[in-house]
């Protein structure tokens, strides 16, 4: 279960930046596209950044 726990960060840190990758293929305006993801890596940083004081929870899996 702590192995499980340690993997849950890198898996949904991969996921954000497979999609922040896929979302930057050819937008149709790269300004745009910025103004966009601003707000995603802000809330990423304060997420990064508070990890410790404010601990996200996994779901009980019964």
């Amino acid at each position: 279960m702590e192995k499980r726990r340690k993997l849950y960060p890198v898996l949904w840190l991969m996921i954000f930046i497979s999609a922040l990758a896929w979302s930057g293929i050819h937008p149709h305006d790269y300004f745009t596209w910025f103004l966009e993801v601003v707000p995603a890596l802000v809330a990423l940083t304060v997420i990064a950044l508070t990890r410790k004081s404010f601990e996200l929870t996994l779901l009980p899996t019964g």
